[in-house]
């Protein structure tokens, strides 16, 4: 199939509504049909009026040409003339009884209604001429729905108790349809090791119509002695179609859509020239897009909709980072399109957590956000309130998983018969069989980037124009400028205003260096990048008093704003108001505000309707940037004071200071953390195997 090119199932090649209207005899099969084509430009199953004329668009200019396949069951057991009576099987349907043992179907047909062209079927117990007289066969005094008991008497009885004829009108959700594939398409059919997975379900309308006789006449109590009316509603005008709105009533154009409209449902219009006729309107949208959707485009790919879907990707590839779990939906692939959703226009709500009880309200909506049918790996638990709710913390999950190494001779399998018979049976046993030099060769380590070109080329794709040439950047699209970078990684914009302890205040802020240091913060990485399980644990510093909060715990973080997933700005921004009012801003995952600003012309750039779009950059992360360095240098200057052992907030002069003969020691180091070392708790075991270089400097 081709893009937006359509598959539609029938019961036949051709479906008819009845038969056209008569006084004398039969004329012919009504022209309101289905009917299964393959000449333009009309291909696929294309949709007649009672005027015989099509209602399905051209599919050489407006849509492309649609499939079709007829698909059928076995007929009944009992059944022994076949092949005149169903020489292509039983036509799939949802109101017929199952022709489970002999007598549950109905009986066989014997003859053509009419022996004439235009009745080519063997499709009924008696033979009429074209005055409307019987010539063979023998006229039944029950409709076969009602002898055998199958789903339409039992439908009908519902409705009228011991009716002779069987109800008229639309149910609507009589049936549902289920939607399956192998759990592994690849390989063949197994119960247990590959059964069918349910994939998608949509409810299916049964409209019961007569189309060989007038609806007043089957409904007309008659007969000696008379025998009850039976029921006739309205009938559906038009077919049960996805609408593309999503489960939580928001969005327009999604693809994996769970939500369908009501069908519209119409009396029978009287005369006509059907038996059955519900006008021209009769609306479906078989080999196309549905109406919903609004009108396909013809260009440049006919059949295309205006807006395009809103989707969930599909990368059918190993994962290429372990923030693409992130993609993961968090339902089964049955309930995908009942959990699938969007997000309003504007930032979703990603904030990790504000609620101070499970049973808030609020609190399930975030746990949720900002996609209904992914896990939030945003949600995190406020450290500092004591009596914030919990939070699933999945951010934590990243600690523990990896990827393979991309290259080959970065990982080696361990053959079984190695590890037999040794404690590391349990660990390395297949899948689990591979051992990984872990190196990170190429990763940045975000705490030690120091100039804008180095950001630059760890960011280019994902940097804006004004991000990318200037470390500010330009207007408001700020969000992964240098700048902005670096006042998360800092955790605070520096005063610019210089402050002096006071000895009778001590509470009074000191900044000797205004320009680079904050007087809150002891240091200028208070955001540094590390592991989220790190994320709580900081030191109390002092309480200035400058802002109502407590300020002695600004160090403390949520453990998602430690790391990738954490939000944008300042400390005090992610973690405003004593983190009771945290940022909805990722850093890196682009606000809605931010470019590229979705408009009419970029419609499938939408980060808000694609999961993909939205995580793209914070997903890339993992391979191209860590916490921490592999290969660093270390200097080390070594010198010695005098320390007055009452007053050790100070130091005294350094050591033989005073005749001039005091010592600085230097030394240089080059430690690579991929060799492996062992440890044990007071034991010196060979942690010195990972300086590689060393030098001393007198």
């Amino acid at each position: 199939m081709f893009p937006e090119q359509y598959l539609t199932l029938a019961p036949r090649m051709r479906t008819t509504f009845g038969s056209r209207t008569y006084t004398t005899g039969p004329v012919g099969p009504s022209e309101q049909a289905f009917e299964i084509q393959n000449t333009a430009p009309a291909v696929g199953l294309i949709q007649f009026d009672s005027a015989s004329s099509t209602l399905t668009p051209n599919t050489n200019t407006n849509i492309l040409p649609g499939l079709s396949l007829a698909i059928s069951g076995f007929p009944a057991g009992d059944w022994t003339n076949t092949g005149v009576t169903s020489p292509d099987g039983i036509g799939l349907n949802v109101s017929e009884p199952l022709p489970i043992n002999p007598g549950d179907y109905y009986a066989e047909p014997t003859n053509r209604y009419v022996n004439d062209p235009n009745y080519p079927v063997t499709d009924a117990y008696v033979e009429l001429d074209i005055a409307g007289n019987a010539i063979a066969g023998a006229v039944r005094d029950q409709p076969e729905d009602m002898r055998v008991s199958g789903p339409i008497r039992h439908l009908t009885e519902e409705f009228v108790p011991n009716a002779a004829d069987p109800m008229l009108g639309t149910v609507l959700n009589y049936r549902t349809a289920f939607l399956q594939r192998l759990a592994d398409p690849t390989r063949g059919y197994h119960p247990t090791l590959n059964p069918y997975r349910t994939v998608d379900q949509i409810a299916i309308d049964l409209t019961i119509f007569s189309g060989e006789d007038n609806a007043g006449n089957v409904t007309k109590p008659g007969g000696d002695p008379p025998v009850p009316q039976t029921f006739e509603g309205d009938y559906a005008t038009e077919s049960r179609q996805r609408d593309g709105v999503g489960i939580n009533g928001v969005g327009i154009n999604v693809l994996f859509s769970y939500s369908t409209e009501r069908p519209n449902l119409d009396a029978m219009l009287p005369g006509g020239l059907d038996f059955f006729n519900v006008g021209p309107a009769v609306s479906t949208t078989f080999n196309y897009l549905n109406e919903n959707f609004g009108a396909p485009v013809t260009t440049p790919i006919r059949g295309r909709p205006a807006v395009p879907f809103a989707m969930h990707p599909w990368l059918n590839r190993p994962y290429a980072t372990p923030h693409e779990l992130m993609l993961v939906p968090a339902c089964s692939a049955g309930r995908l399109f009942e959990e699938f959703s969007v997000v309003n226009a504007g930032d979703p709500a990603i904030q990790p957590e504000s609620s101070t009880a499970t049973t808030d309200p609020a609190y399930a909506e975030t746990f949720i956000s900002p996609f209904r049918h992914l896990l939030n790996f945003f949600h995190s638990e406020n450290v500092k309130d004591s009596s914030a709710a919990p939070a699933a913390e999945f951010h934590s999950v990243f600690e523990f998983v990896g990827t393979p190494p991309p290259f080959r001779g970065e990982s080696d399998a361990v053959p079984p018969a190695v590890i037999n018979g040794t404690p590391l049976v349990d660990l390395y046993s297949a899948p689990f069989n591979f051992v990984e030099d872990n190196r990170r060769i190429g990763k940045v380590n975000l705490n030690t980037i120091e100039e804008f070109s180095t950001w630059k080329g760890l960011m280019q794709g994902h940097l804006n124009a004004g991000e990318y040439t200037s470390a500010t950047g330009t207007g408001t699209a700020t969000q992964l400028s240098y700048n902005e970078f670096v006042k998360s990684r800092r955790g605070y914009v520096p005063t610019g205003t210089r402050t002096t302890v006071i000895d009778a205040d001590a509470s009074t802020p000191v900044n000797y260096l205004p320009n680079q240091l904050d007087p809150r913060f002891p240091t200028q990485f208070a955001g540094v990048f590390k592991r989220s399980t790190a994320g709580h644990a900081a030191p109390e510093v002092r309480n200035l008093s400058t802002t109502a909060q407590d300020e002695s715990e600004d160090l403390r973080r949520r453990k998602v704003n430690v790391g990738l997933l954490r939000a944008a700005g300042r400390l005090d921004e992610q973690e405003s108001s004593g983190g009771t009012s945290p940022n909805e801003v990722s850093l890196f995952v682009r606000a809605s505000t931010q470019t590229p600003v979705v408009g009419t012309t970029n419609l499938s750039q939408d980060r808000n309707r694609n999961a993909f779009l939205k995580y793209q950059t914070v997903n890339r992360m993992p391979n191209l940037a860590s916490d921490n360095s592999q290969t660093f240098l270390v200097r080390m200057t070594l010198g010695f004071f005098e320390v007055d052992p009452t007053n050790t907030n100070n130091l005294g002069a350094e050591y033989n200071e005073d005749k001039g003969e005091n010592q600085r020691y230097h030394a240089m180091f080059i430690i690579d953390r991929s060799i492996p070392v062992g440890f044990i708790p007071g034991q010196d075991v060979n942690a010195r195997d990972t300086v590689v270089f060393e030098r001393y400097f007198q």
